[in-house]
């Protein structure tokens, strides 16, 4: 890898957070690997995707960045030759074994934070009709939408490209230009307002919420998991959805909700915190840019036997956009500054992360066919990751769980549980 020289840039408080989290160890720090598998059929024109992968690379910043050792700067190079390391799998007696196999060491392998490039790139040859582009993203520097940001801006170069024509992007925000935002903000009056808002969201400690699973505790924290995939049942994605059109809710609020009130049923507390991830950079004018905008925003719901189901719904949509109005205060901030128990054994504050995203897949890549594989993740930063995909007529649940406290079995019979508890708000009740 040939490199240039590089722009020394403070970190943000986001940056900070991930760099500390990766160093409790290499389990941690797989936790903020995240690769993606693209599936390609067809006549391949690799020098196409090369070209557009050099593309992607040189447009947008945080493929050209690492971090200092202490943490405290981004290290942005102007430029890097990167290249597309290939393998061929084609001639094996298993390729698709083979292919299982790469899959789960890639995902097992943390990132070198002293290396110049946080982001792998390998094609892996099945057959000459088929391919696997693996791109393998850490967490310090993009997030979940900057990575759908790059699969648009790869499928369009490449599509460009194998058909000989120019490639034509509109122009990308520069991950510098919004860091400088970002600490224009948190220099100005709303992030001391934010930090009163705060106070008084945990101005009293919250309990930390237990969710039994099948194993005691162990009593060091782990970050190994496991990942469940499954579905809502036929009808009930387009009953959910018709029930919060009814409500005046959106489907986000309708399916949080009724998460909410089975983390309360499964860990006997009436007092909940569940983290929600929220991207800062659309308000602040940056919306294609690729890098790690996301904070988790720790949501505070206190549950109320009397309260009628609509009237919760209208609270914890005031709740959702206080909470996000305000989130330039950041969740590190929180664990700062605030009066948060904490214990070695657990993450801070928010054990569970629920998160609505849109359909995830992609179906064209030029000329070839094109789709995303499902391939598990074996660490997670937090205890239950229940990630939900509005795909239309179905919604998919990718739910990433400790492996020490939970097994698939108890992932299932949770999972039915919440299931039964939609099916309660369609009825009319808890």
């Amino acid at each position: 890898m040939m490199l240039s020289t590089y722009d020394r840039v403070p970190a943000t408080a986001h940056h900070k957070e991930v760099w500390l989290s990766m160093q409790q160890g290499s389990e941690a720090a797989r936790a903020w690997t995240y690769p993606v598998h693209i599936d390609l059929n067809g006549q391949l024109d690799r020098a196409a995707l090369e070209s557009a992968l050099r593309i992607i690379i040189q447009r947008h910043q945080a493929f050209r960045s690492t971090i200092s050792d202490d943490g405290m700067y981004l290290h942005v190079y102007r430029s890097i030759d990167a290249c597309l390391n290939v393998e061929d799998l084609s001639g094996l007696q298993d390729p698709d074994l083979a292919l299982t196999e790469f899959a789960n060491r890639e995902a097992a392998t943390p990132f070198d934070l002293s290396q110049p490039s946080l982001f792998r790139t390998h094609l892996l040859k099945v057959s000459d009709e088929r391919h696997v582009l693996v791109l393998a993203f850490c967490h310090l520097v993009v997030d979940g939408g900057a990575i759908a940001i790059v699969l648009d801006e790869l499928a369009a170069l490449y599509s460009f490209l194998s058909d000989g024509r120019k490639a034509v992007l509109p122009p990308a925000d520069q991950l510098t230009d919004y860091m400088a935002a970002v600490d224009e903000e948190r220099q100005s009056d709303k992030f001391a307002k934010a930090r009163d808002y705060w106070s008084s969201v945990f101005a009293s400690a919250p309990p930390m919420m237990d969710v039994p699973g099948d194993e005691l505790r162990p009593a060091m924290r782990t970050f190994a998991s496991h990942e469940v995939a499954t579905f809502l049942d036929a009808d009930l994605p387009t009953d959910v959805k018709a029930f919060a059109k009814q409500t005046k809710v959106s489907l986000f609020f309708a399916l949080l909700a009724a998460k909410i009130i089975c983390l309360s049923r499964w860990s006997g507390q009436r007092d909940i915190c569940v983290g929600v991830p929220a991207a800062g950079n659309h308000a602040l004018g940056f919306g294609n840019v690729v890098g790690h905008c996301i904070d988790m925003v720790p949501l505070r719901v206190e549950l109320n036997d009397s309260e009628a189901l609509c009237d919760f719904l209208v609270r914890l949509r005031g709740l959702f956009y206080e909470a996000i109005g305000n989130q330039i205060f950041t969740f590190s901030d929180i664990l700062r500054e605030m009066s948060i128990p904490r214990s070695i054994d657990r993450p801070p504050l928010i054990p569970v992360v629920f998160n609505l995203n849109p359909s995830s897949d992609i179906d064209r890549f030029g000329t070839l066919d094109a789709g995303l594989l499902d391939m598990p993740r074996y660490a997670e930063n937090f205890e239950i990751f229940f990630n939900l995909y509005d795909e239309g007529d179905t919604i998919k649940a990718v739910v990433t769980c400790n492996k020490a406290l939970y097994s698939s079995a108890l992932v299932d019979e949770r999972f039915e549980d919440f299931k039964t508890g939609l099916h309660g708000f369609i009825s009319g009740g808890h």
